[in-house]
C-alpha cells in the first residue's frame, strides 16, 4: 500500500467551477504582514505609554500594569513566531 501525501489531498471537494490549486497556491503572507505591523506597533506604543505614565509620572506600577508588561512581551514573541513561520513557508515554496 502507497503512503497517502496528505498535502495532496482536499479536506472537501471544492465548490462548483473552482479547481484545487496544490501546485503552486497564491499566498496571503503579505496581507498578513501588512496587517499585523502597524497594528502591533500602535499597541506597543500605547503600553509603553500607559507604563511610563504609571512608572514614572505616578511612581506607581498596580498588579495590572506588571500583567500588561508580561502579556506584552508575550505578544512580541508570538509576532515574531508568526513572520518566522511565514518566511519558512516562502523559504520551503521557492525550493
Amino acid at each position: 500500500m502507497a503512503p497517502v501525501n496528505y498535502s495532496q489531498l482536499p479536506a472537501f471537494y471544492p465548490p462548483p467551477g473552482v479547481t484545487a490549486n496544490f501546485v503552486n497556491p497564491p499566498s496571503i503572507a503579505w496581507q498578513i504582514t501588512a496587517f499585523s505591523l502597524p497594528f502591533s506597533g500602535v499597541a506597543t506604543l500605547f503600553v509603553a505609554l500607559r507604563l511610563y505614565a504609571r512608572a514614572y509620572i505616578l511612581r506607581f506600577l498596580g498588579l495590572d500594569d506588571r500583567k500588561l508588561r508580561t502579556s506584552s512581551f508575550g505578544k512580541v514573541t508570538n509576532i515574531e513566531v508568526v513572520f518566522l513561520v511565514i518566511a519558512l513557508v516562502r523559504t520551503a515554496r521557492s525550493e
